[in-house]
């Protein structure tokens, strides 16, 4: 991949909208079973990048995701897998799927669920939540798990918050700011002149006050 190729990845990456760490509490309430009629925030069990034919190919991820109740793996393919690497997507952080698409094979009643497009919501969380069942299992049990949760954990809810991406780019990560330092407000700065550092002229001291006048 040349440079070039590689920096319209990355800049359409930061495009992507990046929801605020602290808000997202908790997986979308059969986010999995809903998904095709809206957005889900899903938490990522496993990922693994799949082997390409040719080096021509687009790269593709299988994905297991979870909403705490239940799991299912997906394909991430297009956009959506360019950006697993360039948003530090891996096992446990949280995601929100923006846009997918199931493909159906009717003769073994099969479907393929392909992510195209989502939002890194919160890549701290190192735990998986919820017990959740494999797909398959939890439609069969009418759509039951009263032992699991949704709930992210409490310990994984603080953190630096990111910007809301809908405007342009404007990212404000943790990353980003740990990389400038900022100058105590009673420090004195230093003045650079010939290689030399110097330190500014202190201020003139002010005017003493007139004498009263006499009475």
């Amino acid at each position: 991949i040349n440079a070039e190729y590689m920096g319209k990845i990355i800049s359409y990456c930061l495009l992507i909208r990046m929801n605020s760490l602290n808000p997202i509490s908790e997986l979308t309430m059969n986010g999995l079973r809903n998904l095709m009629d809206k957005t889900a925030i899903v938490q990522v069990l496993d990922l693994l990048k799949l082997p390409k034919r040719d080096e021509s190919a687009d790269d593709k991820y299988r994905v297991k995701v979870s909403d705490g109740f239940a799991a299912v793996t997906t394909i991430f393919v297009k956009n959506a897998a360019k950006c697993i690497e360039s948003l530090g997507v891996r096992r446990f952080s949280v995601i929100k799927i923006e846009n997918a698409m199931i493909n159906s094979f009717d003769e073994k009643s099969l479907k393929v669920i392909f992510i195209l497009d989502f939002s890194l919501v919160n890549p701290s969380v190192t735990l998986q939540i919820g017990t959740p069942k494999e797909y398959s299992d939890y439609e069969r049990s009418g759509f039951l798990n009263p032992g699991s949760t949704n709930k992210i954990p409490p310990q994984f809810l603080g953190g630096v918050s990111q910007s809301d991406m809908r405007g342009g780019l404007n990212v404000a990560t943790t990353s980003v700011k740990q990389s400038f330092q900022q100058t105590p407000p009673n420090a004195v700065p230093k003045l650079a002149t010939n290689g030399r550092s110097m330190q500014p002229l202190a201020p003139a001291p002010a005017p003493a006050p007139a004498p009263a006048p006499q009475p």
